[in-house]
């Protein structure tokens, strides 16, 4: 299966990289978060800044924009691919 994971609570949440390792043993993971933990940012969406994608390496990466964001980024084909056959967002 080819996973989108994302959350709100950006790259140095502790449950992240554990779930990475796990899901990808059986799964193609991809996982985009924000570059700092933006709990309770809801559905807002950057408007203000061109957002920056950073990689942190194969099929992980960042934005400097909130939970939102990232979301639209990877489906609208921003990490190079539009499907996904799950979404797994919040994972706390």
């Amino acid at each position: 299966m080819d996973i989108l994971l994302t959350n709100d609570d950006g790259i140095e949440s502790e449950s992240l990289h554990p779930l990475i390792a796990r899901l990808s043993k059986k799964h193609h993971v991809v996982t985009i978060v924000p570059d700092r933990e933006r709990s309770a940012s809801s559905h807002s969406i950057t408007l203000s800044h061109p957002l920056r994608l950073r990689t942190i390496r194969k099929d992980v990466h960042t934005l400097d924009g909130t939970p939102t964001d990232c979301s639209n980024v990877a489906l609208l084909g921003g990490l190079g691919r539009k499907r996904f056959d799950l979404v797994i967002s919040g994972i706390n």
